[in-house]
């Protein structure tokens, strides 16, 4: 039985949207106003690392593909609006042991890389590690 997590990434990178709540939302969108390319990093619950990576190419749009990641009756989550993206890569494993001895990200608390949560932001030299 897959994970909630990896099931969003397979609807995710079916229809190149993504969604998530009010803080990373705003989050996101804030990056895009004033970098020109912003990269989400996939990792699910309990994967071991990193599972993807993805293009933001537009800020949250409630009515784009709404019909994807809404909320439901049965789900908790106050998804915001959609995120128009483009998978660069797909199901990749990268493990969190490849990051031994990296260092902690500045940007939250000086935690390390591992301890991030839904709309961390990372440094570009972190970001360009994984995505490397």
């Amino acid at each position: 039985m897959k994970s909630a997590d990896y099931e969003s990434l397979e609807i995710s990178q079916q229809h190149q949207v993504w969604s998530t709540t009010k803080r990373p939302t705003e989050t996101l969108n804030a990056a895009l106003k004033t970098n020109h390319n912003v990269i989400l990093i996939f990792s699910v619950t309990m994967g071991g690392g990193f599972q993807g990576f993805a293009r933001v190419l537009a800020g949250a749009d409630t009515k784009y593909k709404e019909e994807i990641f809404k909320r439901t009756y049965n789900c908790t989550i106050k998804y915001c609006g959609n995120f128009r993206i483009e998978w660069v890569v797909k199901q990749v494993q990268f493990p969190y042991s490849r990051l031994n001895g990296f260092p902690n990200n500045p940007l939250n608390q000086g935690f390390t890389i591992m301890q991030s949560c839904n709309g961390q932001e990372l440094t570009e030299s972190h970001g360009n590690y994984i995505c490397s």
